[in-house]
């Protein structure tokens, strides 16, 4: 009898704002290839940066990082959603697409789908997107990061769900299940041979979400700092510390005005501390997007930030002035050195941005 299963699925389960712009630009690609193409994203993502009508089917999920809290009962919510809504038996082949294993709810799909498929005779494929630094540092975890992948196994076995260990011999794109990687920085990659790469090309842009984007109108000489919460890791004052400097940095340099963009993670203490300490001013943006939507528009002459990922992408999405990375070193947390001196390493071998401070 011939199998009446469905050819294949290509399902994107996304983390953040930039996964579901670089899963658009994939699928804009794709258009004409046969199969479902559904994508899952967190509920709070902004609107402006889905485009319904390019899936079978669009998902929004709970968001699962611990410090939401319930990280447990949220993770198995999404995968009741998930199962109901989509009739995974009925396929022959499977990929998935997430932005890394040591993601909690990323881990536990991707545990879930291998055994699930093998069960069902399904032929699964794992692949990576591009999800900023993280595609580009996450294999190098560094004891914290190790130590911190072992509880989180631990956490997720304890509350029975299926799990990888994630260790640097076996992150991400070093993963056996992982055969490809959509990316925008292919140079910055050296993967293994069973892996193949794929070049996300920000040339869909326009087909995706037209040629009238939104612009971000800043007068002349202005300098907008791309916020990043890094003081949940080092002390408050400290990296307020390096926002003042790198005004007083900038305003040696002529500029006049100051804005931030504030992180979806970002604490309101924070974000009122930039404005009364650093005197900067909160961008006009009404929705949470991130900021390679609007590289091509940004009236800005400086864009500024630390290790944000947006650094790294900026130029490719057509933006035109400068890109700093300031005080990177300063912030520095003790127990994130691996990783630090990888995005370090990238900045570098990329050639874009600045290192200043």
């Amino acid at each position: 009898m011939a199998d009446a299963r469905t050819s294949k699925l290509t399902l994107f389960q996304c983390g953040a704002s930039l996964e579901v712009l670089h899963a658009h630009l994939v699928r804009a690609a794709y258009q004409g290839e046969a199969g479902d193409w559904v994508i899952t994203f967190p509920e709070w993502v902004s609107r402006l940066v889905l485009r319904q009508e390019m899936w079978t089917k669009a998902l929004a999920v709970t968001d699962t990082r611990p410090e939401y809290g319930h990280a447990a009962s949220k993770v198995r919510k999404n995968l009741e959603t998930l199962a109901n809504e989509i009739s995974l038996a009925s396929y022959r082949q499977i990929e998935l697409v997430v932005s890394d294993l040591f993601w909690l709810m990323n881990n536990v799909f991707v545990a879930w789908m291998v055994h699930f498929c093998r069960s069902r005779n399904i032929h699964f494929r794992l692949s990576l997107i591009d999800e900023g630094a993280v595609l580009y540092t996450g294999t190098h975890l560094g004891m914290r990061r190790t130590l911190k992948s072992l509880a989180k196994f631990a956490y997720l076995k304890l509350h029975r769900f299926p799990a990888l260990w994630i260790h640097s011999g076996n992150a991400d794109y070093l993963n056996a299940h992982c055969t490809k990687v959509y990316c925008l920085h292919p140079n910055l990659l050296d993967l293994p041979q069973h892996v193949e790469m794929e070049r996300i090309d920000p040339g869909w842009m326009a087909a995706v979400y037209g040629s009238n984007q939104a612009e971000i109108q800043l007068p002349v000489r202005s300098c907008l700092y791309l916020s990043q919460p890094l003081y949940k890791s080092i002390d408050m004052a400290r990296q307020l510390g390096v926002v003042q400097e790198s005004r007083s940095y900038l305003q040696k340099q002529g500029m006049i005005h100051f804005y931030y963009k504030a992180h979806h993670a970002d604490l309101p203490e924070w974000l009122g501390r930039l404005e009364k300490d650093c005197s900067f001013q909160p961008l006009a943006l009404q929705d949470r997007i991130p900021i390679e939507l609007v590289a091509r528009t940004c009236g800005a002459d400086v864009v500024l930030g630390h290790s944000t990922s947006a650094l790294l992408n900026l130029r490719a999405y057509g933006y035109g002035g400068r890109i700093i990375s300031f005080g990177l070193q300063k912030l520095r947390a003790a127990s994130e050195t691996s990783q630090y001196q990888h995005y370090l390493s990238a900045v570098k071998k990329l050639g874009q941005v600045e290192l200043v401070g």
